[in-house]
């Protein structure tokens, strides 16, 4: 019975010994495999020293591009609708000066000249008639509405197409903030200046032409100019008689003048612009 005793002993030792064998090598085994063994004591974390967030760094910097890029983005978006807008008024004048292009072509012969685009320090003159009447200056608007002028303030209300006013009071002004009198007045000035000061003593006859077929004239005080119209409408009898007759070969000349001083502003004024990119360059950084 003693035997038997000592060898159940013995084998409950064997089995408790296996027990032991199997949960050691059990977790000997995930060490070996580089795996992490489960945490004994789950209150015990290791201390983190943190020397650098690269994750974080770079989301802000593709955060902070981002914000840029839509800023930019923005800036062009106002630019491109500012150019839109020039765009517009640039083809709507050039529209408008057809217009009185094709009016004058209609009224007078090869005995008279029409200077287009005449540019000098004072200003433009969108057109100059020359002829045995005399040296005429043209202003062209093309803007509909009801048009108001009060010496040299000018403004007009919009209208739709049924002509209700659906917006009133809008200066009419380039981007100098001159209104069309004192625009066509200052360039006009130096031109009739210029012409005296080459021995022709004529008066230039000024004259505002709007050419937009819905416009039409409201309140109209104390006109600084010496006519206002419409293009196809324009009194041009009456016009005519506000000038300085002229022989065929001194209207020749006047025409001649106008064109060599234009020229002659031209270049001037590409000398300039060029010698401020010399000066420009000569001053910036080398990149």
């Amino acid at each position: 019975m003693i035997a038997i005793s000592v060898l159940f002993a013995l084998a409950g030792l064997f089995a408790v010994g296996a027990v032991i064998a199997q949960e050691y090598e059990r977790k000997r085994k995930p060490i070996e495999r580089g795996q992490v063994p489960p945490r004994l004591e789950p209150g015990r974390l290791p201390s983190v020293v943190e020397l650098s967030n690269h994750g974080a760094h770079l989301l802000a910097e593709v955060d902070r591009k981002r914000q840029a890029s839509e800023e930019a983005i923005r800036k062009h978006k106002a630019i491109l609708e500012e150019l839109t807008v020039e765009e517009a008024k640039i083809r709507s004048g050039i529209e408008g000066e057809s217009r009185l292009d094709d009016f004058l072509r209609r009224c007078f012969d090869d005995g008279w000249t029409i200077i287009a685009g005449y540019r000098a320090h004072e200003g433009e003159i969108d057109r100059i008639l020359v002829g045995p009447n005399g040296v005429f200056a043209f202003e062209v608007k093309n803007l509909g509405g009801i048009i108001h002028c009060d010496g040299d303030r000018w403004w007009r209300d919009k209208t739709d197409r049924y002509g209700n006013v659906v917006e009133r009071d809008i200066p009419i002004a380039d981007n100098g903030g001159r209104s069309p009198s004192r625009q066509l007045n200052d360039a006009a000035d130096a031109l009739q200046r210029l012409l005296r000061k080459n021995g022709y003593d004529v008066a230039v006859v000024r004259v505002i032409v709007f050419a937009h077929p819905g416009a039409t004239f409201g309140n109209i005080k104390d006109l600084s100019v010496d006519f206002l119209t419409h293009a196809p409408g324009m009194d041009v009898e009456k016009v005519l008689s506000r000038g300085t007759p002229l022989s065929h070969d001194r209207a020749r000349r006047i025409a001649t003048t106008i064109r060599r001083h234009h020229e002659w502003f031209g270049r001037k004024e590409r000398q300039s612009s060029g010698g401020n990119q010399a000066l420009s360059q000569a001053f910036s950084p080398s990149l």
